[in-house]
């Protein structure tokens, strides 16, 4: 099949919309028409479930038919953009922020980033982190004008809803939320022994870890927060295998 076959297959196969692609039989007396829509159907579903596997807590938090009915109208409008199913849903939680049926759980969208947030730390590629000793060599200038590369697997969720308690609540069989306090979290999730960390951050501290993952140098960083202890926060991102290489 060449490349532009495969594609209009492929375009075919995801959207009810598209024509049916040429050169395409069926046997016995089944319709062309009605064949090809059991595929159609079978990838949908595919793409569903994928969601409902990829955001547990999400489909928890509002019930398995309500989930599935979000998810359909999400597959229906976002295709896979790699054949990698484990990568797909990246525009779920941003999806879930414009589904009006959805708005009376205003929390849902940073639940779904937290989901995603910890699939992601958890499928990325190893890397050695940034030791410490890379420092000892530098004097107080220089490491002040330091930047660095991000971890590969490290992702920070910045939210005005307990979302790591609303996480953590569901890694149970029966999750209770009755105590829970409805206060702001902001998360870091790294994977320093091949385990995924999570750990709550106050606000000053995120925006401070955020600048730097963002690139920007310790000096610019601390800056922006001056009432962070700088050093202290960087031996922190080093212990927590956060940073990989120095951008000098």
């Amino acid at each position: 099949m060449r490349t532009a076959d495969y594609e209009r297959f492929a375009r075919a196969l995801c959207d009810a919309d598209a024509p049916l692609p040429d050169g395409l039989c069926a046997p016995g007396h089944a319709t062309l028409a009605d064949r090809f829509a059991v595929y159609r159907n079978n990838v949908h579903v595919s793409l569903v479930e994928a969601l409902a596997e990829g955001f547990p807590c999400v489909r928890a938090q509002v019930g398995d038919e309500f989930f599935r009915a979000m998810a359909r109208m999400h597959v229906q409008q976002h295709k896979p953009s790699t054949p990698l199913l484990t990568h797909y849903g990246e525009l779920f939680p941003d999806f879930i922020g414009t589904f009006e049926p959805a708005s009376t759980l205003p929390w849902l969208p940073d639940l779904a980033r937290m989901e995603r947030a910890w699939a992601e730390c958890w499928a990325a590629a190893d890397a050695a982190a940034l030791p410490v000793t890379a420092l000892r060599t530098m004097n107080a200038g220089e490491l002040a004008r330091c930047r660095f590369t991000a971890h590969p697997a490290v992702r920070l969720v910045r939210s005005q809803w307990p979302i790591a308690s609303l996480w953590e609540a569901h890694q149970h069989t029966q999750p209770d939320l009755g105590e829970l306090d409805w206060l702001a979290e902001d998360v870091m999730l790294t994977r320093p022994q091949h385990e995924v960390l999570l750990q709550r951050l106050d606000a000053d501290a995120a925006r401070f870890i955020e600048a730097l993952l963002q690139g920007e140098s310790i000096e610019t960083a601390a800056g922006r927060v001056p009432q962070v202890d700088a050093g202290a926060m960087l031996g922190f991102m080093l212990d927590n295998a956060t940073l990989l290489e120095i951008r000098r």
